[in-house]
């Protein structure tokens, strides 16, 4: 008899095909391998296009670590409160202003940016979208510092501020020497003023200051020119007035003054005029020592309408229910009157510490 193979041991026609499939396999994956490691190895050298090489470094490492991202893809909630400059999103308001240039304009995005904020650059600032709420906050006096001779624009912007006035020259927005325009802006003081000019030039419109404790809202003073359009000013219970001007130049136009004691201080060599302006305070309306000009203004629920001691022109305004209406104190102040509307006052004209009534040019009087 023939013996049988013993089992496993045979090389059949089977197992010959197996172990030839076996072996052209492992071939494929080795060279499959090999091209990859290839194409890893030559991502920097001349190609096809298919590949990259990586885009330099910045010199700031700061910016490195930054995403870039663009507008169509940010999301508020995600990236919080960054700054947008030529399309490139930067991580906040300063480290954008640290590569801005002159003109430069600076889109915020929604949410809290820290201040206080100094800016030496001529800049603009508004919200990155219409309906974005930007608030720039700080805990200090001071929300927003604008200095040598910078000329800067914000518009749609809530600045508040949470500590007291270190000095007489603090407030929630400061502009000395420099330039300010503030549109559909909103600031907020709960210790310290509203805004400050020393030697500046300010230009609003539709904005509401509000000081909680009764700081002085706007400050016009040491030679600045300010414009106001359409604004509403209060302050809280304090000492504040609402607007005072101090050797300078102001000039409003519309809008609402509530002040604790005077709603318009025209001080020292100030010069002030209001036309179509809603006054009212629970001191004077209006205090002046300077020379003041009030066109179809109307002042009411004050203990004192308008307290002259400078030079004042009334023209179609008027004075209701105030305790009294208008007061001549000492000998220099000197009152001419128009097409004026008295109406609910306890007393009308009021002379005290040598005033006469020589002093006062009624216009509407019988001649």
């Amino acid at each position: 008899m023939n013996a049988q193979p013993a089992a496993g041991g045979g090389r059949g026609p089977g197992r010959v095909a197996a172990s030839s499939l076996a072996l052209c396999l492992g071939l494929l994956l080795s060279l499959a391998l090999g091209l990859g490691a290839c194409v890893a190895s030559g991502s920097g050298g001349q190609g096809d296009g298919s590949t990259t090489n990586p885009a330099p470094a910045s010199e700031d490492p700061e910016l490195d670590m930054q995403p870039i991202l663009r507008p169509s893809t940010l999301d508020p909630q995600l990236v919080g409160a960054g700054a947008w400059l030529d399309g490139v999103r930067y991580p906040s308001l300063r480290a954008a202003l640290l590569v801005a240039t002159e003109g430069t304009l600076i889109e915020l995005e929604p949410g809290v940016h820290p201040g206080p904020v100094e800016l030496t650059l001529s800049v603009q600032l508004k919200p990155h979208s219409a309906d974005d709420d930007v608030i720039i906050d700080s805990r200090s006096p001071v929300a927003l510092r604008v200095r040598a001779g910078a000329e800067v624009s914000i518009s749609h912007i809530l600045l508040r501020t949470d500590g007291p006035p270190r000095s007489s020259g603090d407030a929630a927005i400061v502009v000395q020497n420099a330039t300010l325009i503030a549109d559909a802006c909103r600031i907020t003081a709960r210790r310290a003023g509203g805004i400050q000019a020393l030697n500046g030039k300010i230009e609003l419109t539709s904005v509401f200051v509000h000081c909680e404790q009764g700081q002085t809202a706007i400050m016009v003073s040491d030679g600045s020119v300010a414009r106001m359009h359409g604004c509403t000013v209060e302050t809280g219970a304090g000492i504040g007035s609402g607007v005072e001007v101090w050797e300078s130049e102001c000039r409003i136009t519309g809008g609402r003054i509530q002040a604790a004691t005077a709603g318009l201080v025209a001080g020292s060599f100030g010069r002030l005029r209001a036309d179509d302006v809603d006054l009212k305070g629970t001191g004077a309306a209006c205090l002046v020592d300077g020379t003041l000009e009030l066109f179809a203004c109307e002042i009411s629920q004050a203990r004192r309408g308008v307290s002259v001691r400078g030079a004042v022109r009334l023209t179609g305004c008027q004075l209701l229910g105030n305790d009294t209406a208008l007061l001549m104190a000492g000998e220099a102040g000197y009152l001419t009157l128009s097409s004026m509307i008295f109406s609910g006052n306890n007393r009308r004209l009021e002379f005290v510490e040598g005033a006469e009534p020589s002093q006062v040019d009624d216009r509407d009087a019988p001649r």
